[in-house]
C-alpha cells in the first residue's frame, strides 16, 4: 500500500512537471509567433501588445532570477520594478520576503551589474538579448567587478572624498647658542 502511495506522489509531480512544461512551451511559441510576426497584435486597441497570461503556476519551481528572466521574456519590453515584482507574485512566485519589490529590485542590480542577462534601462528593465549593444563589455572593472571600468569622473570624484592628509613641515630647531660662549 505504501508502495502505491509513493507512485502516486511521484505521479503527482511529474503532472506538475508537465504542466510547467506545457506552459513554458506555449510563451516560448507565443514569443517565437511574436518575432516572426505571425501574432497580429495590432487587435488591440492602442496597438500594444497583449499582456501575457499568467497563471499562478507560471512561476512555480523557478528561481528569482529565473523567474524575472521567464517573466521579461513574456511581455518583451521593458518594465519597472514594481510590474515585474507584482507580475511575478500573479504568477505565484512564492516569497517569505517582507519587502518583495526590494528584493527584486537587488536581484535586477546584481544581474545589471553582471551584463549578461539584464540591463537597467532609462525607464525600466529588459533583457540583454534585446539589443546586443546593451551588455556590459567584459573587463577588469572597479573592485574587480567585470564590466565596471572607472572613468576619470569617477576616480576624481573618488579622490575627493577620500580624507587628506595634512602636510607637515618639519622645522629643523637648534638650541640657540649662548653669546657668552663665543
Amino acid at each position: 500500500m505504501a508502495s502505491d502511495e509513493h507512485y502516486q506522489a511521484v505521479l503527482a509531480d511529474l503532472r506538475a512537471k508537465r504542466a510547467k512544461l506545457d506552459e513554458t512551451i506555449a510563451a516560448l511559441e507565443q514569443e517565437q509567433r511574436t518575432h516572426q510576426g505571425g501574432a497580429s497584435e495590432a487587435g488591440s486597441p492602442s496597438g500594444a501588445a497583449a499582456e501575457p497570461t499568467l497563471t499562478p503556476g507560471s512561476f512555480l519551481r523557478l528561481s528569482l532570477s529565473q523567474a524575472i528572466r521567464a517573466y521579461l521574456t513574456m511581455v518583451d519590453r521593458k518594465q519597472s520594478t514594481a510590474e515585474i515584482a507584482a507580475a511575478l507574485q500573479q504568477g505565484g512566485y512564492e516569497s517569505r520576503s517582507k519587502d518583495f519589490p526590494a528584493l527584486v529590485h537587488t536581484v535586477l542590480k546584481r544581474k545589471a551589474r553582471q551584463g549578461k542577462e539584464i540591463v537597467k534601462l532609462k525607464s525600466g528593465w529588459g533583457l540583454a538579448d534585446w539589443s546586443p549593444h546593451l551588455r556590459r563589455k567584459p573587463g577588469k572593472g572597479s573592485k574587480g567587478h567585470p564590466g565596471m571600468e572607472e572613468s576619470a569622473d569617477q576616480r576624481e570624484l573618488v579622490s575627493t572624498l577620500k580624507p587628506k592628509r595634512p602636510k607637515v613641515k618639519l622645522k629643523v630647531v637648534t638650541p640657540a647658542s649662548s653669546p657668552s660662549a663665543s
